[in-house]
């Protein structure tokens, strides 16, 4: 799954039509850091962080981890100055959904 993971963060880095120029996750899938360039990125890109969210948490749950436990953070970081530009949780979504 890690692989599958890595493949589809490699395909959105070699997509000229988005912002994204690296992808970094651990092995848990827990923070998943995504480095955009500032200039292209927009609003709209944060919803990417959505096919994160599904991804790092069905990997949690098929690895044993407690459901209430599961958990992804997703920062969008400016390539060039390391600025937080975005953040959201999976766990958070989920509350305001109110799952």
């Amino acid at each position: 799954m890690l692989s599958s993971a890595q493949d589809a963060a490699d395909e959105l880095i070699a997509d000229d039509t988005n912002s994204v120029t690296g992808v970094e996750f651990n092995d848990a899938m827990t923070p998943v850091n995504v480095s955009v360039d500032a200039a292209k990125y927009g609003a709209l890109e944060s919803s990417l962080a959505l096919g994160f969210y599904v991804q790092g948490a069905l990997y949690q749950q098929i690895n044993g981890v407690a459901p209430d436990d599961i958990d992804v953070i997703v920062e969008f970081v400016d390539e060039a100055t390391g600025e937080v530009l975005d953040t959201g949780s999976y766990r958070e979504m989920r509350e305001n959904l109110g799952q």
